[in-house]
């Protein structure tokens, strides 16, 4: 691995960044090294440009492109506050614009299905996804004593990304599931 690489991925690990991150990141530029047939600090823009436009040949979406242009344009930022780069190619390359997706809901009787097929701890899991708007990482972090039942508006106190924490209400099919298929005593969902 390339030196800036390998100091790269020091650094992102002394901030606590996510192995999976790291990896990906890593695995990113290796990639743009290659394709570039440049070293990393020594690519221009047009480099950018045309390997996001090879990526889009092997069939990459616009959003993984998009992604890719991200953990580029994040290692030039570090490259040029220590020093070792003058500016960012990223910044004047061709990025394609990341895709507003609209939201696909599961439909009532569809929710009802996999609701009723499910295991009673599944079916939690699918229940605070689809009557809370919970997310995955949510729902790992959730312990019984975020989930206020005892007021008159049952919330749920929910550590979202980058740990911020938010208030969500719990709907009366939503509370009545959590009590009758498990809502622990104490500790994680």
């Amino acid at each position: 691995m390339p030196d800036q690489i390998v100091r790269y991925v020091a650094w992102m690990r002394t901030k606590g960044l996510s192995a999976s991150l790291i990896s990906r990141r890593a695995a990113v530029l290796r990639s743009f090294e290659h394709a570039s047939r440049r070293p990393l600090l020594k690519a221009t823009d047009e480099d950018v440009t045309a390997y996001l436009a090879k990526e889009q040949k092997r069939g990459i979406s616009d959003a993984t492109r998009h992604i890719y242009a991200g953990h580029l344009r994040a290692f030039y930022n570090w490259a040029i506050k220590r020093g070792i780069a003058r500016r960012n190619p990223v910044l004047s390359a061709a990025v394609p614009r990341r895709p507003r997706y609209l939201p696909r809901p599961i439909g009532d009787q569809q929710l009802q299905t996999a609701l009723d097929a499910a295991e009673p701890r599944a079916r939690i899991i699918l229940a605070l996804a689809a009557l809370a708007g919970l997310r995955a990482i949510e729902i790992a972090r959730l312990r019984r004593e975020d989930i206020i039942d005892h007021t008159a508006e049952p919330r749920v106190l929910v550590h979202g990304k980058g740990d911020k924490p938010r208030m969500v209400s719990l709907s009366p099919q939503l509370l009545a599931e959590l009590r009758r298929y498990g809502m622990p005593r104490r500790g994680n969902v």
